[in-house]
């Protein structure tokens, strides 16, 4: 609209009420001021009769005229308009320049005095008829009048703003009394009125959960619990009078290390409570020194070094360890490097005594050195690990001789001249090992490992080996008769596995990874109500098949396609073979199967049956 040829805004008030959006186009003539100034002060006061009205928007060509304008009303438009039509919710005016309503006003009442006050002063015919004389553009000397006339304006804004001081005085008041309000709310907490003993029992299990998050991530000595003891001289209390707080000593030695009389405040503070400590990195001799200083008292010790040179500062100072009952110990270094010589393989002393141990687990990659402790009465202990370049006789050694041991790991590396196979003729029995897991690197010398020992109460079994001797499997049953619960193959497929996994008709849970799959072991897990299955498997409820280093069957994949098929069509009872049979994986990488195969294997997914694939570009 032009702001001489467009109807009033009264006009378009009255005809449409119910606008919603309103574009107005002002041009610009060669003195177009009055026009404008007129034309905005009419619409002010038309505003507040668009009921509706949501968007207002103004387009002016000439920016610079618009902002001279906008300067010479001496007026904050974007307010006028917002407060004038209370449903205006956009305005937009030339440029970049766009107001959109907030919900958030810090003055309600004093923006209406203002509204209100802008209202009276637009709404009064003589006040805008002077606001708009051509006089007040000019430099002309005023009429005694004229002079009268526009002496009102500024005595009715100085009482008016007189009255908003006040306001704005009482809104000062308030947002001091709020602010006050919120200060004292902290103090006020229903946390302070906790008693300390309940508030004692929150630190312990509010340290409980940061220790378990500590298992990849260890927290400096200084994060807990000195940080509670710092909130509030009620907390620091609570704190100090607990000993419960001070008994996980995390130490990670990075930029700066903590001091050694932090260490020695916390130990003071734990009282005579066992002790529960881990160190991360390089730790100096000092700290060393000073944790074992209170080797009476350490239950636990975990050691995740960097380098085999810390642990000399350790086994420097060989102590009696009357309560310590879990001791792990891992170094980081090149695994990979010289791993074909266990020339530095050397027994050290851990401990003088450590009547309590229980628990042994031991990673080294490093390879410059390779840790068999020494000083340790292995008929105690009740879970061992050994991640370390040491032959298969030194670990069945090693394993023999813990009589108690119910979880074993172990990790039997490559000998630089390996011995001949030797079956040995006398049978160990190991009646509490439930849990074993066996990786082992021997190039063709096939793993005798299984050929002496007894296991009757074995129920977890995971074996990443190249080769075990003949009938190693079977035979470990006859002499053993243990109820297997879940078996996991990695590497290598044994030969006799089918006549294994007959034995073990309790097995629950069964999987083979890392594997080059050979079309015979589908076609064992495929279920033919007329043929005869070379096992049978009552309780097997999770079965996977996973391979990541490419799959090349002879019949192209058609011997995975028909076990799919066959769980999709005989699921559950109806599968006599695998009844109790609830969930099949089948996860390979390589190149895809011909588009029929493919197609057969992604229609058999659905129920039990889950076909994955894990594609990798050349």
């Amino acid at each position: 609209m032009s702001t001489y040829d467009c109807p009033s805004p009264e006009q378009i008030a009255k005809h449409l009420p119910h606008l919603s959006t309103l574009r107005l186009h002002v041009y610009s003539y060669e003195d177009p001021s009055l026009q404008k100034e007129q034309f905005i002060y009419n619409l002010v006061s038309a505003l507040p009769q668009f009921k509706r009205l949501k968007s207002l928007a103004f387009e002016i060509p000439c920016a610079y005229d618009w902002g001279r304008w906008h300067g010479r009303a001496g007026l904050d438009w974007l307010a006028l308009f917002s407060d004038a039509c209370p449903s205006l919710e956009d305005i937009s005016f030339p440029g970049p320049m766009r107001f959109r309503r907030v919900a958030d006003v810090n003055a309600p009442e004093d923006k209406k005095r203002v509204i209100k006050l802008i209202a009276e002063l637009f709404g009064n015919a003589d006040i805008r008829n002077i606001l708009c004389h051509p006089v007040v553009k000019s430099n002309r000397p005023l009429s005694d009048i004229t002079a009268r006339q526009m002496g009102v304006v500024p005595s009715s804004c100085v009482s008016e703003f007189s009255e908003l001081d006040s306001r704005i005085t009482v809104s000062s008041a308030l947002d001091f009394q709020s602010n006050l309000i919120a200060g004292v709310q902290s103090p006020l907490s229903p946390v302070r009125t906790v008693p300390n003993e309940i508030l004692g029992e929150i630190f312990v299990m509010c340290r409980d959960e940061a220790l378990n998050a500590l298992n990849y991530s260890p927290l400096k000595v200084t994060h807990h619990p000195l940080s509670l003891s710092h909130v509030s001289t009620q907390w620091r209390a609570v704190c100090l009078s607990d000993a419960r707080l001070w008994d996980h000593i995390h130490v990670h030695s990075g930029a700066r290390m903590p001091p050694t009389m932090i260490l020695k405040e916390i130990f003071n503070r734990s009282r005579m409570r066992p002790l529960d400590i881990n160190i991360t990195g390089t730790p100096l001799d000092d700290l060393f020194r000073v944790i074992l200083a209170a080797h009476t008292r350490v239950q636990r010790i975990v050691l995740k070094l960097d380098s085999s040179d810390s642990i000399a500062d350790f086994w420097s100072y060989p102590r009696d360890f009357p309560a310590l009952t879990t001791f792990e110990l891992s170094i980081e270094g090149d695994r990979d490097a010289d791993s074909t010589s266990t020339e530095r393989t050397v027994g050290l002393s851990l401990f003088k005594t450590a009547p309590l141990l229980r628990s042994l687990l031991i990673w080294s990659h490093s390879s410059e050195f390779d840790p068999i402790p020494g000083g340790v009465v292995w008929s105690q202990i009740t879970e061992l690990t050994l991640d370390l370049r040491i032959d298969e006789r030194t670990a069945l050694s090693i394993i023999v001789a813990c009589t108690r041991l119910e979880d074993c790991r172990v990790f039997i590396r490559t000998l630089s001249q390996p011995s001949p196979l030797v079956i040995p003729t006398e049978v160990t029995t190991l009646p509490h090992l439930q849990c074993l897991r066996v990786f082992g690197r021997q190039g063709r010398v096939a793993f005798t490992f299984f050929d002496g020992l007894s296991l009757p109460a074995l129920t977890d079994v995971l074996l990443s080996v190249d080769e075990l001797s003949p009938a190693a499997l079977p035979n470990l049953y006859y002499r053993s008769r243990f109820h297997l619960k879940s078996l996991h193959i990695w590497q290598w497929i044994p030969n006799d596995l089918a006549v294994f996994l007959h034995l073990t008709s309790s097995l629950e849970e069964l999987s083979f990874q890392f594997i080059t799959f050979e079309d015979d072991l589908f076609e064992g897990f495929t279920y033919r109500p007329a043929s005869t299955m070379p096992f049978v498997l009552p309780k097997l409820r999770s079965l996977v098949l996973s391979n990541f280093e490419g799959y090349e069957p002879s019949t192209g994949g058609v011997s995975a396609a028909e076990m799919a098929e066959s769980f999709n069509t005989y699921a559950h009872e109806l599968n006599l073979a695998f009844p109790s049979l609830r969930a099949v994986e089948l996860r390979l990488q390589g190149d895809p199967f011909d588009d029929d195969v493919e197609d057969r294997l992604v229609r058999a997914s659905g129920g039990i049956f889950k076909y994955e694939r894990w594609d990798t570009e050349d």
